[in-house]
């Protein structure tokens, strides 16, 4: 499976995902950009899911047992913010903490820990709600 490929369909995603955020409920545009970003998830599921699910589980045996695995989609978050370019033209994200899936972390009981999958490169990290983000899984 091509990195590149991951990658790049992931971020496509992530900015229609963005640019419908960026829209109130009301505009006429709404809707139709809703629907375009379901489309670019079944094709990402059809293609990536399999890859992912499989990710997923590992991640989730290793570090968070007691939660379940849920379809790769909604491991995504609302609206992704720039935080910086990377050297090599992408962008890194920034997210906000309540964001992404919550999970029980076994390392950090009583915390309250979110699970979010990033682009550049594709990658989950845990999210903790001071902002503090450790990465579980790297494509790379």
């Amino acid at each position: 499976m091509q990195l590149e490929e991951i990658n790049s369909a992931l971020h496509e995603l992530l900015e229609k995902r963005n640019e419908l955020a960026q829209l109130q409920y009301s505009d006429p545009k709404y809707d139709d950009l809703e629907e375009v970003i379901h489309d670019m998830e079944d094709d990402f599921l059809e293609s990536y899911g399999e890859y992912f699910e499989e990710i997923l589980t590992d991640v989730h045996d290793r570090n968070f047992p007691e939660s379940d695995v849920l379809s790769p989609i909604a491991y995504l978050v609302k609206k992704y913010n720039q935080k910086s370019f990377l050297p090599n033209g992408t962008v890194e994200y920034k997210v906000p903490s309540k964001e992404g899936v919550w999970v029980e972390a076994f390392e950090m009981p009583n915390k309250n820990v979110r699970l979010i999958l990033l682009p550049n490169p594709p990658r989950l990290v845990m999210h903790l709600e001071n902002g503090v983000q450790k990465e579980v899984w790297n494509a790379s």
